[in-house]
C-alpha cells in the first residue's frame, strides 16, 4: 500500500536563513491526522505552504500517494488549504464563497447548493448564505473560510490556525465536528496550532517543531507521558523540570536540589526514586533531567511517612539493587559484607523517596481538580494538580508530597 504522503529531507532557506531544517514526516495512510505543534515562527505554515505548492523547498521532495509532486500546481493537487487571514473573496457573498472551489470542479446547481447547505450547519451559520462577507464577525469568516476549504471534497486539507479566532466554547464544538467530518469522509488532515490541548484533541499524531527542526512525533498520549527532552516539555507547559545524578549503575537517581525532605532514620542524602529508564543511563554520577508530571503527586502526612520507616522487628533480606541504606554507602556506592545476613534498617526506595516538601503559594479550586503551587525552603517551585476531595492546606501553609515513581521521567537535556 502505497504511503499517503511523504516529506522527505525537506529545507527551505530566505537568504542566509534557514526557516526549515532537513524536515522527515510520513502519514502512512488516508484519513490519518497530523498537527503541526509550536510556538510562532518554528516553520509550521512554511510547511504547509511547500506541501501545497505555494512555496517550492530548497532541498527535498514531497511525494502524495507516491508520486512527486513537486512539479504539480497548487491547483491541481486537490488539497484543501485554510489560512490564518481566511482570504476570503469580499465580492463573494457567504454561499458563493463556500461554493467557489464546486464551481471549479464542474459540480451541478443542486449538488453544490446541497453541499454549501450542508457545511452552513456543520459551522453554525444556517441562514447565513446570503449575507455579504464585510457584514460578518472575525469568528464567522473564520467558519466561513473552514466551510469553504472542506466543500469541494479535497484529498488532503491543511488548516493553519484554523480556530483561534473563535470563543471556546465554540471553538471546542468546530474542534469536535471538524474531527467528524473527517473521519466521515477519510480525509487526510495536517493542522497548523501552538495550542496542544487543540492539538492533542484533533489529532492521531503531533508534530512539535521548533527553530524549523522536527523536535518529537508521536501520538498525543505518548507524546504528554514521554516528551524526549526539556524543550518539548516546556512547550507542554510542563513545570516540575530538575536534574540529578545517577547512582547503582543507574538503577537510581539522587535528585541534586534540597527541596526533597529526608525521612530516612539514618538521614541519607534526599533522593527520588526513578527505575532505569534506558540502557543510556549505566554510569555513576551521570546528569540526567527529570520531569515530575503534575497529576503524580498526593497528600501525605508527617506522621504516616515516619510510620512507614519504623525500625522493623525482625531481619529482612532484600535484593542489593532494591536498598539503599547508610550514608556511607551512597557516598561510596558500596554494600557492607554483612548485608543480605542483618537486619535492614530501612527501605529507603520504597518509603521514604519522592516526598517534596513545601510551602503553599496558591490554590485554585477547578472543580475536576485543585492546582496547587508550592515553594520549597530552597527557592524550587513546583505545581501538581491534586484531586477535587484533596486536603488541601491554605496558602502560607506547609504542604508534604508523595511523587509516584511512576510520574517521574527522564528528558533529554538539550532541546
Amino acid at each position: 500500500m502505497e504511503t499517503e504522503l511523504e516529506i522527505n529531507n525537506i529545507s527551505f532557506r530566505i537568504g542566509k536563513v534557514d526557516i526549515l531544517k532537513d524536515i522527515f514526516i510520513s502519514i502512512e495512510k488516508p484519513g490519518i491526522r497530523v498537527s503541526l505543534l509550536g510556538p510562532s515562527g518554528c516553520g509550521k505554515t512554511t510547511l504547509l505552504r511547500i506541501i501545497s505548492g505555494l512555496d517550492k523547498p530548497s532541498k527535498g521532495s514531497v511525494m502524495f500517494r507516491g508520486k512527486d509532486i513537486a512539479h504539480v500546481p497548487p491547483h491541481k493537487r486537490n488539497f484543501g488549504m485554510m489560512f490564518q487571514d481566511f482570504a476570503l473573496f469580499p465580492h463573494r457573498n457567504v454561499f458563493k464563497n463556500i461554493s467557489f472551489g464546486l464551481e471549479m470542479k464542474g459540480f451541478s446547481r443542486k449538488e453544490i447548493a446541497e453541499r454549501v447547505s450542508c457545511m452552513l450547519e456543520l459551522v453554525n451559520l444556517e441562514g447565513y448564505d446570503r449575507r455579504d462577507i464585510k457584514e460578518l464577525s472575525g469568528g464567522e469568516r473564520q467558519r466561513v473560510a473552514l466551510a469553504r476549504t472542506l466543500a469541494p471534497y479535497p484529498d488532503l486539507i491543511m488548516l493553519d490556525e484554523p480556530l483561534g479566532a473563535l470563543d471556546r466554547l465554540l471553538r471546542e464544538r468546530l474542534l469536535a465536528d471538524l474531527c467528524k467530518v473527517l473521519d466521515g469522509t477519510g480525509i487526510t488532515a495536517i493542522l497548523v496550532t501552538h495550542d496542544h490541548q487543540e492539538a492533542f484533541t484533533a489529532s492521531d499524531f503531533v508534530c512539535v517543531m521548533d527553530n524549523g527542526k522536527v523536535s518529537q512525533i508521536d501520538s498525543p498520549e505518548r507524546l504528554y507521558k514521554h516528551p524526549v527532552n526539556k524543550q518539548v516539555a516546556d512547550f507542554l507547559g510542563f513545570q516540575n523540570i530538575t536534574t540529578g545524578k545517577t547512582i547503582r549503575d543507574g538503577k537510581y537517581i539522587l535528585s541534586d536540589f534540597d527541596s526533597v525532605a529526608d525521612y530516612s532514620l539514618d538521614k541519607c542524602s534526599p533522593s527520588l526514586n526513578v527505575k532505569r529508564i534506558d540502557k543510556n543511563i549505566a554510569t555513576d554520577g551521570d546528569t540526567v533531567t527529570l520531569l515530575i508530571m503534575p497529576d503524580a503527586a498526593e497528600i501525605v502526612s508527617e506522621k504516616n511517612i515516619m510510620q512507614e520507616n519504623a525500625l522493623p522487628k525482625r531481619e529482612i533480606c532484600l535484593k542489593r539493587e532494591n536498598v539503599i541504606i547508610g550514608k556511607n554507602s551512597l557516598e561510596n556506592n558500596t554494600f557492607p559484607d554483612f548485608f543480605e545476613k542483618e537486619t535492614v534498617l530501612e527501605n529507603r526506595v520504597h518509603h521514604c523517596n519522592n516526598i517534596i516538601e513545601g510551602i503553599i503559594t496558591d490554590a485554585y479550586f477547578q472543580g475536576a481538580i485543585w492546582k496547587v503551587f508550592i515553594k520549597t525552603s530552597h527557592g524550587k517551585q513546583f505545581s501538581f494538580n491534586l484531586p477535587c476531595d484533596a486536603k488541601v492546606a491554605k496558602k502560607g501553609e506547609k504542604i508534604l508530597l508523595r511523587i509516584k515513581s511512576s510520574g517521574i521521567k527522564r528528558l533529554d537535556a538539550e532541546g
